[in-house]
């Protein structure tokens, strides 16, 4: 459970770790919102099989300068 702290709360070394399992509508709604169109987010069972990966992986983005 999250605990919310407000920025005075706030000190140096203080730590917090969030964990979170990245499901199949988290890949395909990141695809879409950042307009990547690889056909690997989308196809799970096609593409992404027959990649070096095997399956499905989560995306991150890309900067560009």
């Amino acid at each position: 459970m999250l605990k919310a702290l407000a920025f005075e709360d706030l000190r140096v070394g203080m730590r917090e770790i969030l964990l979170k399992t990245v499901m199949d509508t988290d890949v395909v709604g990141f695809a879409r919102i950042s307009g990547d169109d690889n056909p690997h987010p989308p196809s799970a069972t096609t593409y992404a099989a027959g990649s070096r990966f095997g399956e499905r992986i989560a995306m991150g983005s890309i900067r560009q300068a």
